[in-house]
């Protein structure tokens, strides 16, 4: 569909749509629309689309190295919803969720979102979790599938404001019996690289059965980088690599 360019009212403030818009229906129309709420997910979501995750499949994650009490910390860590900074998919206590992606360089969106200077200290103060599916198969929820959107799903629930909605779909899901969410990832704009959501008990965990892992720093993975420099990101020294002259 064509963008169709429109003359905004005298009046400040949103603009009224001609009433011959007949692709909006009749009678005046307020621009910009409102935007919905996400969906409450179903009491019942028997056939809801699932997606296998595969052996061999790669995920990764960047964590940083250690906490602020300066103790290593594990990559495996399955957060709890209930705090201010809770992840989109968290699962209430005793359960959590443990987000990846299946890009690193989607790894790298989920933790620095749409900055495109980052300082090299930060950088290098985390790390690059890399595993691989060794175990059983996984049966995820397939957000991204045609038809979740018979049930209410919407690319609100990957990439809107709203995260207690789409912490209660996950605990929808996790009811439903299976082992976590495969969704978009918000700032990706190719809507190439997904959100593996994986449910598991809360906490850090130093090994997770049936994964396969190995970690790296994220300055040295220059596949990595090569992957962020096609979306315009850069990894700088303070002050972005720009020499200040001293004060006479």
């Amino acid at each position: 569909m064509g963008w169709t360019a429109r003359r905004r009212s005298k009046h400040c403030g949103a603009t009224s749509l001609p009433e011959s818009s007949s692709w909006l229906g009749s009678g005046p129309r307020r621009w910009p629309p409102e935007v919905p709420t996400p969906a409450e997910p179903p009491t019942q979501l028997r056939g809801f689309p699932t997606t296998r995750l595969p052996l061999g499949q790669v995920l990764y994650r960047i964590v940083r190295r250690r906490d602020a009490d300066g103790r290593v910390r594990t990559p495996w860590f399955f957060a709890s919803s209930g705090r201010p900074d809770s992840g989109r998919f968290d699962l209430p206590v005793p359960d959590g969720t443990c987000s990846l992606s299946d890009r690193a360089y989607g790894a790298w969106l989920e933790v620095f979102g749409q900055t495109r200077i980052v300082a090299r200290a930060d950088a290098a103060s985390r790390a690059l979790f890399t595993v691989t599916r060794v175990g059983t198969r996984l049966t995820l929820a397939d957000f991204g599938h045609e038809r979740a959107a018979t049930y209410g799903v919407t690319l609100d629930l990957s990439a809107g404001d709203d995260r207690p909605t789409s912490q209660r779909w996950a605990r929808a899901i996790r009811a439903h019996g299976l082992a976590g969410i495969v969704a978009w990832i918000r700032h990706d704009p190719t809507a190439t690289a997904r959100n593996v959501a994986l449910f598991g008990p809360s906490g850090a965990r130093s090994i997770v059965r049936g994964w396969r892992s190995r970690t790296t720093d994220v300055l040295a993975a220059t596949e990595l980088r090569g992957q962020l420099a096609r979306f315009g990101i850069a990894v700088l020294d303070v002050p972005y690599d720009v020499a200040i002259a001293p004060l006479p």
